[in-house]
């Protein structure tokens, strides 16, 4: 008896500790957290209705994302026409559920859900949409869809109306600057996003192997009725050089790294933050090197994040930080080099964050992997109201200083020689680190506000967490 007191006194300490340490403590949800409020719908729907040149607008839920922004269902196979000249602007084409469906897959959203939840003016059976359409759009109507390659825009060709394909980027167009319900959400999803790298540093010590890492993750989204927004990534060593590391089964060794890209996706919105951290709990001194480049990079992009600046200054920033500290550690040899950049530099530094994670939205134009390189190259200007990411890294992977040839065929072979013979033995020394930060940020009127800040990033902050 004695002996189970004290069992229960150690697992009543043990569920103490962990409600402290931001484990449980979660983010409050509404009663209707899965609904986009009716009002917003209807005002995002009927700025589509100036904007087209069609009489109408179609879209159906193969557009998963757009539709889901002008209409706020998601996963439900459905379609909707957007009409002009009516109070509740929108048509909404809904399947109904078998008894055996019903009996299966449980409760599907009903039609009176469907006017009260999303003001839709008419809700119709989805095998009756194309009876509908031919009782009440009248013949050779213009109406504006995503795409002419789908079922629904080849149906209505035959059926003698007008189509233009003008809806997806009027959509896109809308969705690059998020008003403050879409703000919320994201931020929501990046406070879940921000408490699993919080587990993940305070249980690394304990994992043994890449799922370990993964498993913690998506303990704390359950835990917050989040869902993972994309495929967590937790490569560790060699590993972390994979931009995109599909796997997560390696065991985790004591001198190496693990990248951490993860996010969280709230209520249809999607977070998306990375961390670098020591599996020890201690950074080596070679480790320290390139990470203070990754972190002094991080901080030059962000410095370029304000509506004084364009969507490329950032990553320009951020770059020559990276060129600049990799060439005085003699991994680059020619800072002009273009060939030598782009041996390093992989991807823009940048994206949109929203509904997708790359969200959609034009960035300015890239005539080839150049611009990436580029300065003369800035793209659009930033508003206030964008969200997007700054993620700039460092990846030497291991068997990549042996593929010069193959990287860059019409670089004479001279020059790649001399580049191996200088680089090849610093290369050695680093070969195997993989470090990406990245933050999500929120575009102001004067400048930005850091959605994710309160996940260590300084290697004092992130061993300090790792080791209390």
């Amino acid at each position: 008896m004695k002996w189970n007191i004290i069992l229960l006194m150690m697992t009543g300490l043990l569920f103490a500790k962990n409600l402290f340490s931001g484990i449980w403590t979660g983010i409050p949800l509404e009663k209707d957290a899965d609904t986009i409020p009716a009002d917003i719908l209807h005002a995002r729907r009927e700025a589509v209705l100036k904007k087209i040149k069609g009489d109408h607008a179609f879209i159906s839920s193969d557009d998963a994302s757009d539709f889901y922004y002008l209409t706020g269902i998601r996963h439900t196979q459905a379609a909707a026409l957007i009409r002009a000249g009516h109070d509740r602007n929108m048509v909404l084409f809904l399947n109904n559920r078998t008894p055996h469906q019903l009996l299966w897959q449980g409760p599907a959203l009903t039609q009176e859900d469907a006017v009260r939840l999303f003001q839709a003016d008419t809700v119709v059976s989805f095998s009756h949409l194309e009876k509908f359409i031919k009782s009440n759009v009248r013949e050779k109507s213009r109406i504006s869809v995503c795409s002419k390659e789908n079922h629904w825009s080849e149906w209505m060709k035959q059926q003698n109306y007008k189509i233009d394909t003008d809806l997806k980027n009027i959509v896109h167009e809308m969705r690059v600057l998020k008003d403050d319900w879409e703000k919320d959400q994201i931020q929501k999803a990046v406070d879940v996003t921000v408490l699993a790298h919080q587990r993940v540093l305070n249980t690394l010590k304990k994992s043994r192997y890449e799922y370990h890492v993964r498993a913690e993750i998506e303990y704390v989204y359950h835990q917050h009725h989040c869902e993972a927004a994309f495929p967590s990534i937790t490569g560790s060593g060699n590993n972390a050089c994979y931009l995109h590391y599909e796997d997560y089964g390696a065991p985790l060794v004591e001198d190496n790294l693990i990248l951490v890209d993860i996010g969280a996706k709230y209520n249809g919105y999607c977070g998306d933050v990375t961390r670098t951290y020591p599996v020890s709990g201690r950074f080596t001194d070679r480790q320290k090197e390139l990470y203070l480049i990754v972190y002094r990079a991080l901080k030059a992009g962000l410095q370029k994040m304000s509506p004084s600046h364009h969507f490329f200054d950032g990553h320009m920033a951020a770059t020559s930080e990276i060129v600049r500290g990799l060439y005085q550690l003699g991994l680059i040899t020619d800072t002009t080099s273009t060939w030598q950049k782009l041996f390093y530099i992989h991807y823009r530094n940048s994206h949109y964050l929203g509904a997708d994670v790359h969200d959609v939205g034009y960035y300015g134009k890239v005539s080839n992997i150049n611009d990436l390189v580029n300065s003369k190259h800035r793209g659009r200007k930033l508003q206030p109201g964008m969200i997007l990411t700054m993620e700039p890294g460092i990846y030497l992977m291991k068997e990549r200083i042996e593929q010069l040839n193959e990287l860059f065929p019409h670089v004479p072979r001279k020059e790649l020689e001399s580049f191996y013979t200088n680089v090849s033995p610093v290369y050695a020394r680093y070969a195997g680190i993989g470090i990406r930060l990245e933050e999500d940020v929120y575009i102001t009127t004067t400048g930005h506000e850091v959605m994710s800040s309160g996940a260590p990033l300084s290697i004092e902050d992130i061993e300090k967490a790792i080791n209390p």
